[in-house]
């Protein structure tokens, strides 16, 4: 078995920030991050195969050339405002993040004699899958610190959408087949509401006690369109 191969990789990242002082008690800002990534991997592999007498009987070559295009994005925009001096505030955040991957993978198997002639082609297939993620959430947050106990409540609202496929073709003939018993095309959508609040308070100077309640409501929809078949699932659900 020899292996060879190549890898290639184009990245380029980049954030921004940005803050600004409205008054002594509010502020406000953006921020972004962004990446790209473009890994070209090449590799070819070669077999021999051997006879029950261990002599060489053919050996197979197979070449892949896998192109990834991956990309990121997040966007955020903050709000802080002190209400009081006791430290009281209310805070609003804003996010959006999009993720997509771009993957192609075609490869040929080639099988030779023992004198290194070339049988012709034995396989060939060309492999795509794609991906993508969106997601958007906004959330406020209040900190009411007490005499005694240290409050905090919020409320939060997050939507996903995700459409993943994978697609096979056999190539062989020279025309890509789709061969559907190796691809899947499946879209995911979950939406989120969340309320929730939690405490804190020094019982002594070494001792603390902590407690808080998550409340969510989640819509879940899943859908395979290769089965035509479709997943709904809805609840509601208290967390501590």
């Amino acid at each position: 078995i020899g292996i060879e191969g190549k890898v290639q990789r184009d990245q380029f990242s980049g954030r921004l920030l940005i803050d600004y002082a409205i008054s002594d008690k509010t502020t406000f800002g953006l921020q972004y991050l962004g990446n790209t990534t473009q890994p070209d991997i090449v590799a070819e592999t070669r077999f021999a195969i051997y006879d029950t007498n261990d002599d060489l009987e053919r050996s197979l070559h197979t070449t892949s050339n896998n192109i990834n295009d991956n990309k990121n994005h997040s966007l955020n925009f903050h709000m802080l405002t002190q209400l009081d001096s006791l430290g009281r505030s209310i805070s609003f955040d804003a996010d959006y993040f999009t993720f997509s991957s771009d993957r192609t993978n075609d490869f040929f198997t080639e099988s030779f004699n023992t004198s290194g002639v070339s049988h012709g082609m034995i396989s060939a297939a060309l492999n795509e899958a794609n991906q993508e993620i969106e997601n958007f959430s906004a959330k406020i947050d209040l900190e009411y610190p007490l005499k005694k106990v240290n409050l905090s409540y919020g409320v939060k609202a997050s939507f996903t959408n995700t459409n993943s496929n994978v697609l096979f073709f056999d190539i062989l003939s020279g025309s890509p087949v789709l061969d559907p018993n190796q691809s899947n095309d499946f879209t995911y959508e979950e939406n989120v509401l969340a309320a929730y609040f939690s405490g804190n308070s020094n019982l002594t100077d070494k001792l603390e006690i902590q407690f808080g309640l998550r409340f969510e409501d989640t819509k879940t929809t899943g859908f395979n369109e290769d089965l035509n078949q479709e997943n709904v699932n809805n609840y509601n659900k208290f967390f501590p």
